[in-house]
């Protein structure tokens, strides 16, 4: 997945990219974003937030998961 999202973003650099995930670990979150993700948010996160997150990554905004910003 982290493959596709770099080759993606090397070839569309507008594009932007949430990661929704079940993993925490320090590896996998930089994975995501070194491959160019806009976001990190667990796949447990209410509705709203999902909502609000794609909403702010469209903006140009970054978003996480609280637990991914600790």
């Amino acid at each position: 997945l982290h493959e596709a999202a770099a080759a993606i973003r090397a070839r569309q650099t507008a594009t932007r990219f949430l990661f929704l995930a079940c993993d925490l670990s320090d590896i996998a979150i930089e994975q995501a974003l070194r491959a160019g993700a806009h976001g990190y948010l667990l796949k447990n996160e209410p509705y709203a937030f999902l909502k609000s997150a794609l909403l702010r990554i469209h903006q140009g905004e970054f978003c996480f998961s609280r637990s991914v910003e600790n």
